[in-house]
């Protein structure tokens, strides 16, 4: 068979489109660097190959892992669906097709990002006052929202209330409640990061936390253990320390499969306050849990199914606020790990199985509650802490559906864009073939693309309306993921994608905007910038390339002298849409000096202006669970 591509039925398609994918991604070279594969894992095995199953649809390759270097030069894994073992098949790719450049060749591609947590800083630092504690304790509970349902805000200022005990003369139980209210604390001044002070009191109470934590609590599992090292797990991820974060949640995990909190059988022999206090610490194990390992591809633990009428009990943690947004985390979390499940048995993702997935996350969907699938504008302009908190919330958990989304469709794209660079034209979106009312290979991949642009965009507004944190753990690695894939489609796209164009540059943007506070979303900003760079340079190669085929059969006859006055200069320099590269005025935000700069039109004073841009991102509403009010 020749390699043009010619439109046939579907099961011949999908089998020509599965042929191809797997020869180019065999292809791709190697380039003997120590983080290509994991330890022990054979050459071949590195793009499996791709066999259509019974069903004649395609079977995606699954990804392949990677063995990165710590900051101690260790060895470290990430699984094959990270996003870090993407980003070096994506930087293969590009290479192959684009050559050498910044983006393929950094000098950091073979290392993880670790920054050790800062020594405590000097005695000199006075104690924060109450307002400043206040402001710390509030930010926590924003930052951890739809994530953390471990302690109420009526707990942390009692616990604090110990501080004027002698730690010597404090019980242990009492001394594990004050570590978990210093590291509320440290969390809280790390995400708020308003002055240089409020770093130094993360670095502080983290220090006491975890000084007390590892102060012989490890012999003893308790509640209070389970508590402390999700904490000191979250506020890791946070300083870009994100396999010690991974340490710490196993250790977490362990402790509270000793207290038996997987067990539902048990829970209904509790008295109501104890069941609602394990059941809450057991959703926010189980939801960081799948967080953190989705993200670094490393799902060793999985949640435990557990029967509807006990997932779906809820009648217990509607005295918390933060169980609004935790226990739909937690119901989405369950499918996603099902899915990991499933997809480990199989070994390789079908566009059946896909379907099956995102028709299982569309029904959770639905069913979120009003107040996650609506936010009026009056929500948006009362910025108190109750509403804050809820507000991020929602944007935590629609994030975490997006990025479930992109995990599972992220090899259609790939599929797809492997055969747009080998030059295999296929069907466009309308025209392609439909096998019994289910999707193709390419509407899969349209799928993906837009989940990130709504995650990214919606991510956006939420910024530009001044509601997210200077530092969020979770969300710059979901707005990479996203922003990698925007990436890597445009530069297999022939002309400019303007909405996808628009999102690539808007992750690029909030990226910058958290990396005032995270180095880890500072590296996330510099790999997307030079990929923009790749991209701008790959289309103006297309252009030449198109201007020199045309030169051969037509003449441009006729040349004005731009120096002549009355010339309007920049109508003549200026390109059509599909002529080259989108301007660097219009989009490149790499060089801006103010954080704010980059928001075009924002008027922090003006509340309508606010709205106006924050109901900007309702276009996903309908499909995607979540919309905003301009009432």
């Amino acid at each position: 068979m020749s390699d043009s591509c010619v439109y046939m039925d579907s099961s011949t398609y999908d089998r020509l489109q599965c042929h191809r994918t797997s020869s180019l991604l065999q292809s791709l070279p190697n380039d003997g660097t120590v983080n290509n594969t994991a330890d022990g894992q054979d050459d071949n095995e590195k793009h499996p190959a791709c066999i259509p199953d019974p069903t004649n649809r395609t079977r995606i390759p699954t990804d392949r892992s990677r063995m990165l270097l710590s900051s101690k030069g260790e060895k470290v894994y990430t699984g094959g669906r990270s996003s870090l073992s993407y980003l070096d098949f994506v930087r293969k790719v590009i290479r192959r097709y684009a050559g050498a450049s910044s983006f393929t060749e950094a000098g950091f591609k073979d290392s993880m990002l670790e920054i050790d947590p800062s020594p405590t800083i000097s005695e000199g630092l006075p104690e924060p006052d109450e307002e400043q504690r206040k402001g710390f304790i509030e930010t926590y509970f924003e930052a951890s929202s739809a994530i953390l349902d471990l302690i109420s805000r009526e707990e942390v200022y009692a616990y604090l209330g110990l501080s004027s005990v002698r730690l010597g003369e404090t019980p242990r139980y009492n001394i594990s409640e004050l570590a978990i209210a210093h590291l509320v604390l440290a969390i809280g001044s790390q995400c708020r990061g308003l002055s240089p002070s409020d770093l130094a009191y993360a670095s502080r109470y983290f220090a006491q936390g975890q000084q007390v934590a590892f102060n012989g609590l490890l012999c003893d599992p308790s509640m209070n253990m389970v508590r402390l090292f999700l904490l000191m797990a979250f506020y890791l991820l946070g300083a870009c320390h994100r396999n010690a974060a991974c340490m710490y949640l196993g250790i977490a995990w362990k402790a509270a499969n000793t207290l038996g909190l997987h067990n539902k059988d048990h829970y209904q022999f509790l008295a109501w306050g104890e069941r609602n206090f394990r059941l809450r610490t057991w959703k926010s194990l189980c939801v960081m849990n799948t967080i953190v390992n989705s993200i670094l591809g490393r799902l060793e633990h999985s949640c435990p199914p557990w029967p509807e009428d006990r997932r779906n009990d809820t009648a217990d943690l509607q005295t918390q606020l933060g169980g609004h947004t935790v226990n739909p985390a937690y119901e989405l979390c369950n499918i996603i790990d099902g899915f990991e499940r499933t997809l480990g048995k199989e070994r390789c993702n079908t566009s059946t199985l896909t379907e099956k997935y995102l028709h299982d996350l569309r029904r959770w969907s639905q069913s979120l509650p009003t107040e996650l699938r609506h936010i009026s504008s009056i929500s948006i302009t009362n910025s108190n802490f109750e509403n804050r908190e809820h507000l991020l919330g929602a944007v935590q958990v629609t994030c975490l559906y997006y990025f479930a989304v992109v995990l599972a469709t992220r090899p259609f794209l790939t599929s797809n864009i492997m055969l747009k660079l080998g030059n295999c034209t296929t069907k466009s979106s309308a025209a392609a073939p439909e096998l019994d009312g289910t999707r193709t290979p390419v509407h899969l991949a349209q799928v993906c693309v837009a989940s990130a642009t709504y995650m990214v965009k919606m991510s956006q507004a939420a910024m530009e309306t001044g509601y997210l944190l200077r530092n969020m753990c979770h969300l710059k690695a979901w707005i990479f993921a996203s922003g990698l894939l925007l990436g890597f489609a445009l530069f297999a796209e022939e002309g400019i994608a303007t909405e996808t164009d628009e999102a690539f540059h808007a992750a690029r943007s909030v990226l910058l905007y958290l990396s005032v506070l995270s180095p880890q979303a500072n590296r996330y900003h510099e790999i997307l910038t030079s990929l923009s760079e790749v991209i701008n340079h790959q289309r103006l190669r297309r252009v030449e390339e198109r201007r020199r085929i045309t030169s051969q059969f037509v003449d441009q006859i006729l040349n004005f002298d731009t120096h002549l006055p009355g010339i309007n200069q920049s109508y003549l320099n200026r390109r059509s849409e599909n002529d080259g590269p989108t301007t660097e005025e219009n989009h490149d935000t790499a060089d801006l000096d103010a954080a704010f700069s980059f928001i075009p039109g924002l008027n922090v004073d003006n509340s309508a202006n606010l709205l106006t841009q924050w109901d900007a991102f309702a276009l996903d509403g309908q499909t995607f669970g979540m919309y905003m009010d301009s009432t």
